[in-house]
């Protein structure tokens, strides 16, 4: 027997955001970005170009967009309705979130300071498994591994593939 009754239901929001999303990629790609950005005719690499780091957020929000659409419209994957809290529920989260918000802001100063001292790299690994820790992820594992990887994949990026040198501190040496 089927449990399906009747035809799958649409996410008419997340449908539309979707669609508005990929419209907004698709516009920054292909009128604002050429008409917007000076780009010189030569660039060495890519990366370096003025038109590179916009290409990549305008991509971004396009396939956002077209996952969220697609989202939308494949059955089983949202709900009728979401349970509502009680007051107090409701207050207990807004105050959780005001505290951890206030807390990630008081913490950018001693990052400021450790990445003067240290480099960046090195304050931003910590930094990445604070954050993530504020934001609720509690697996040592994941948070170890990505705290590593994250940040140092992207100074990797920016000094070789983007040649933009960035302060290493004590690891200049080992790039």
């Amino acid at each position: 027997m089927n449990d399906n009754h009747g035809p799958p239901r649409i996410n008419p929001t997340n449908l539309f955001t979707g669609i508005a999303l990929v419209m907004i990629g698709l516009f920054i790609w292909f009128w604002l970005i050429p008409n917007g950005v000076r780009i010189p005719s030569r660039v060495p690499n890519p990366a370096l170009s003025p038109a590179f780091w916009p290409q990549i957020i305008a991509l971004i929000i396009g396939l956002s967009g077209a996952w969220m659409a697609l989202e939308s419209v494949i059955p089983g994957k949202h709900t009728q309705g979401t349970p509502v809290a009680d007051d107090d529920d409701a207050l207990r989260w807004e105050r959780a979130g005001a505290l951890r918000l206030g807390v990630a802001i008081i913490l950018l100063l001693p990052y400021y300071l450790a990445v003067r001292e240290f480099g960046l790299l090195l304050p931003s690994i910590v930094a990445f498994i604070i954050y993530s820790l504020l934001a609720g992820e509690r697996r040592l594992l994941t948070l170890l591994v990505l705290g590593i990887a994250v940040p140092t994949i992207i100074t990797v990026f920016f000094i070789k593939a983007a040649s933009i040198l960035i302060p290493l501190g004590p690891l200049d040496a080992m790039f």
